[in-house]
């Protein structure tokens, strides 16, 4: 089920909008899944491989649960490591999104 408020958005953004998020999230359309789950990077030996071949099916099944709405083609930045535990902290999701600050 796709909830109300993307309905809208999607909406605009056919319509030639924009929505908040159209510089850094392409709004999927229905049954469309995001480009991180294709498999095309798993070369024929790798899908004979037992294990691997069991984490492809399990990650399926999940992703058939899922209703996909957004892809973030550029991929969020990857959190920054503290180079000593006396620098750590818990980021923030807002922050991890920003990325590395100056």
């Amino acid at each position: 089920m796709v909830p109300d408020d993307l309905a809208v958005w999607r909406r605009l953004r056919d319509a030639g909008g924009v929505n908040p998020w159209s510089d850094s999230v392409r709004l999927l359309a229905d049954g469309e899944r995001p480009e991180a789950l294709g498999t095309d990077y798993l070369s024929a030996e790798d899908l004979a491989n037992p294990d691997i071949a069991a984490n492809v099916r399990a990650i399926e099944e999940t992703a058939a649960l899922i209703t996909w709405v957004a892809d973030d083609p550029d991929e969020l930045p990857e959190p920054t490591v503290s180079p000593t535990p006396a620098e750590y902290h818990v980021a923030r999701y807002r922050e991890v999104l920003a990325g590395p600050s100056a």
